[in-house]
């Protein structure tokens, strides 16, 4: 039995121990923003991830500010901001979140499709740990699968508050937002199988309107 496991993180969650794949590869060359732009999403029972796009204008996962109004965000400096949930699609996973972003990196959201294969970096809070780069490849092309309408298959470290934070390009471009992990059951017991959901950002740029 397989099912999903939304990656943000609450506080009845206990520590799980992960491991990544050699960074080495996958460096990205570019001057463009990652961690700088990425903030933790801090709410009354957890946390999760954010990224700035633009704005004020931070996207992260609908389960990450499920029935909020109203959020902290933490950057990278050490700064809290307040933000406002704007919107939130259940079907995408995806929320719009509001706040003064002066002093917040901007990262570029690119509207192409990500090729099987391709590189991959994501950058988010996992359980007690904050603006945790992890690598890995986008392994499946996109699909339906789960609540999710369409996610990419990846084979990146994805574990608890990671959910709603970005995945990036080899270009320093957001490729896609973490949204679940896969689970199995063998024999009674629960297991993490490596493979993890990311939400394309060629979808986000068609609920935000924009051209491919």
């Amino acid at each position: 039995m397989r099912r999903l496991l939304y990656a943000s993180a609450f506080l009845a969650t206990a520590a799980a121990a992960f491991f990544a794949p050699d960074a080495a590869a996958y460096i990205n060359p570019s001057n463009k923003p990652a961690t700088s732009s990425v903030v933790k999403v801090i709410v009354s029972d957890g946390h999760g991830s954010a990224v700035h796009i633009g704005n004020g204008s931070f996207l992260t996962s609908t389960h990450v500010v499920e029935g909020k109004k109203t959020v902290s965000l933490k950057t990278s400096s050490g700064k809290t901001l307040g933000a406002r949930v704007l919107w939130s699609n259940k079907e995408y996973e995806i929320a719009m979140l509001t706040a003064n972003g002066a002093g917040v990196d901007v990262s570029n959201l690119t509207c192409r499709e990500a090729e099987v294969g391709e590189p991959i970096r994501a950058v988010g809070n996992p359980i007690e740990l904050e603006f945790v780069s992890a690598w890995g490849r986008i392994s499946g092309a996109r699909r339906e699968i789960g609540p999710l309408k369409s996610a990419y298959v990846s084979d990146l470290t994805t574990v608890m508050g990671m959910s709603g934070g970005p995945v990036f390009d080899m270009s320093g471009d957001i490729i896609g937002i973490n949204a679940a992990v896969q689970l199995a059951s063998i024999e009674g017991s629960t297991t993490l199988t490596g493979f993890g959901f990311v939400v394309p950002s060629k979808d986000i740029c068609a609920l935000l309107g924009r051209a491919a």
